[in-house]
């Protein structure tokens, strides 16, 4: 069975495969269209823009459920968020997640202090407000996963990076760890092994509990080894039903795409 959320957090490790990005001011827009595949069959669209301003950056990811899934499990997802450098590491400044299916709508906004933690979270399912079921003790030093994604980005952009990187992601339901280590190039694409560790979460049903009983389950990510780091491809690694993303046109610039 097709589960919408599974796609959507898999989709987000798409990001990973964002262009090489600093934070200068005369950095430019990036947008990207990509394509998410599940089982052989193509069940969502992914559409990814980032806007780098001075130390910020803010970033929009949204998906749309297509062909077999639309038909199986309507959804559709959007998520945005600006994040700043904060002694040398991006931080969370706002987030917002909307999802919407035939069943419910649910809305999340997550406000962060000056340090760059959660604050203050609004969950709302049906347009009713929810109990944040989250320990208030595991918020501390996260970061919203679109700017846990670019941290991951920028570790596998960097010259000199280590051989691991760990983020610490919370999103007002799940709380988890993406995990990277660096694997060698490859046909002049840089790689990277991501996988997620569970920590809590809201939802006995969640798509973290298929990680947790299945140590076995990765994601490879690969972008093209170069100055601008083009997304190629982010494909799962576990022996399960094969999924991946992979780029369907560059819209940066003055790009037309439909």
């Amino acid at each position: 069975m097709i589960h919408r959320r599974g796609v959507l957090i898999g989709a987000l490790a798409a990001a990973t495969l964002l262009p090489r990005m600093g934070l200068a001011a005369d950095t430019v827009a990036e947008d990207f269209r990509l394509g998410v595949n599940w089982g052989g069959l193509h069940v969502a669209d992914l559409v990814l823009a980032f806007r780098p301003d001075d130390d910020a950056v803010a970033g929009s990811m949204t998906i749309t459920s297509r062909g077999v899934a639309s038909l199986l499990t309507s959804y559709s997802g959007q998520m945005s968020s600006v994040a700043r450098e904060l002694d040398g590491r991006l931080v969370s400044q706002r987030y917002r997640a909307y999802y919407e299916s035939r069943r419910y709508t649910r809305d999340i906004e997550i406000h962060y202090d000056e340090a760059g933690n959660p604050a203050d979270i609004v969950l709302l399912k049906r347009g009713e407000p929810q109990k944040v079921d989250i320990p208030k003790k595991l918020w501390a030093n996260t970061v919203d996963p679109l700017t846990g994604i670019l941290r991951i980005r920028r570790w596998m952009a960097s010259a000199d990076r280590s051989d691991r990187e760990t983020v610490p992601i919370f999103d007002g339901r799940s709380r988890y760890d993406i995990e990277a280590t660096a694997l060698p190039a490859e046909n002049g694409a840089a790689r990277a092994r991501l996988v997620i560790q569970p920590i809590a979460s809201a939802s006995n049903s969640s798509w973290l509990k298929k990680w947790q009983s299945d140590d076995g389950r990765w994601i490879e990510a690969r972008v093209s080894n170069d100055p601008r780091a083009v997304p190629l491809l982010v494909q799962t690694q576990d022996g399960g039903t094969a999924s991946s993303i992979e780029l369907a046109q560059d819209c940066s610039g003055n790009a037309a795409c439909s």
